[in-house]
C-alpha cells in the first residue's frame, strides 16, 4: 500500500475494507534504515507523545505553508525578471545592482533557481551554499570569481552577475568584440561588421552641418566625432596591442597606458583583449564606450568631421 497525498491512512483502509479489498503490503515500509520509514515509525511516534495531534499539525502548517507560497512565488517571479539578463544550457546571467537591491529572501529564491539550472544534482543545493552565494554577491570589489563548488562558479563583472558550469563558455555579445588579428580600414562613408551584433558606421559631415553644441552635448558613448584634418591615415578598427597608450580627451594630451585606462573604466577583463579600438597610423582615437582621443578633438577650427557610430543589432 502506498500513502496518497492529501488522504489519511485510516482513509484509505476504511475505503479498501468496504470494497473487501486486501493492501499488498511492501516490508521495505518497515525498514527504518530508510529515513522517509525512520520519521513515519519513530520520531512521529515520538512526537505524538508530547502532542497527540501532531499529525494534523504538520497537515495544517505544510496547508498553510503552500497556499503561502503561492502567493510569493508571484513576487518571486517579478524579481526574476527584474534582475534575469540571458541565460544557456550551462550559464545563467543577472544585472547585479537590480539583484543587490532585492531582500534577502529574493536572493536566495534568485540562487537557488540559478543553481537549479546548472547544477547536475540540485541536492547539493543547500542553506550554506546559497549563503555563500549572497555574500558573495554584496562582497566588495565588484569583480571576482567565487568557487561554489568543484562544478559551479560565479562571476562578477561590474555590472554583470553569472552563475556557470565548470566549462561553460559564457557569452561577450553584450560588449562590442572584434576578433580578427588584423587592422581593417574604415571606409567613409561606409558600414563595417565587428561580428554578428555589432556593427560600425561612418559617414562624413562638413562643419557648417553640425554645430559644435551638438558635438559637445553628444551623450552616446557609442558615437564620436573626429576632426578630419588630425587624423593620419589610414584610419582603421582594431583590437589592444603590446604598449598601447591613448591621450584621453580631458587630459590635455597627457597619455596613459591603455591597459590602465581599460581597469580604470571597468571594462570587464574577459571584453578587454578584443575591445574595438579606432585608430590612425599613430594613435588610438577612440575607444567605443568609453573615451575619444584628445588629439582627434573637434574645434571651432575644424572644417570636416567625422562621425562614427558604433550600432549593436539584434543578432539576425
Amino acid at each position: 500500500m502506498r500513502p496518497l497525498l492529501g488522504v489519511w491512512r485510516d482513509e484509505i483502509l476504511a475505503y479498501l475494507a468496504e470494497r473487501n479489498l486486501e493492501p499488498i503490503k511492501d516490508p521495505s515500509n518497515q525498514d527504518v534504515a530508510f529515513l522517509r520509514n525512520s520519521v513515519r515509525h519513530e520520531l512521529i511516534p515520538s512526537l505524538e507523545e508530547y502532542n497527540p495531534k501532531v499529525r494534523q499539525a504538520i497537515w495544517n502548517t505544510a496547508n498553510v505553508l503552500r497556499e503561502d507560497f503561492s502567493i510569493l512565488e508571484s513576487s518571486f517571479g517579478d524579481a526574476w525578471q527584474e534582475c534575469f539578463l540571458e541565460k544557456g544550457s550551462d550559464f545563467i546571467g543577472f544585472n547585479i545592482d537590480r539583484l543587490k537591491k532585492q531582500p534577502v529572501g529574493i536572493q536566495r529564491y534568485i540562487f537557488r533557481g540559478a543553481m537549479a539550472l546548472v547544477m547536475p544534482d540540485t541536492r547539493e543545493i543547500d542553506y550554506g551554499l546559497i549563503r555563500n552565494a549572497i555574500d558573495f554577491l554584496n562582497s566588495s570589489p565588484r569583480t571576482g570569481e567565487c568557487e561554489l563548488t568543484e562544478m559551479v562558479y560565479i562571476l562578477k563583472e561590474y555590472q554583470y552577475l553569472w552563475v556557470y558550469s565548470k566549462d561553460a563558455k559564457l557569452p561577450d555579445s553584450a560588449w562590442p568584440q572584434f576578433k580578427s588579428k588584423n587592422a581593417i580600414e574604415i571606409e567613409i562613408p561606409g558600414k563595417l561588421n565587428l561580428n554578428e551584433k555589432w556593427m560600425m558606421e561612418a559617414v562624413n559631415i562638413r562643419n557648417e552641418d553640425i554645430s559644435q553644441d551638438q558635438v559637445l552635448s553628444n551623450q552616446n558613448p557609442f558615437r564620436v566625432f573626429i576632426d578630419v584634418s588630425k587624423v593620419k591615415p589610414p584610419l582603421v578598427i582594431r583590437n589592444r596591442r603590446p604598449g598601447d597608450r591613448i591621450k584621453p580627451l580631458g587630459m590635455k594630451g597627457k597619455s596613459m597606458k591603455l591597459a590602465h585606462f581599460m581597469v580604470n573604466q571597468k571594462i570587464p577583463r574577459r571584453a578587454r583583449e578584443n575591445w574595438p579600438l579606432v585608430c590612425d597610423s599613430e594613435e588610438i582615437l577612440w575607444v567605443p564606450g568609453y573615451c575619444s582621443s584628445h588629439i582627434s578633438r573637434v574645434s571651432e577650427k575644424t572644417k570636416n568631421i567625422i562621425e562614427l557610430n558604433l550600432i549593436k543589432g539584434d543578432g539576425s
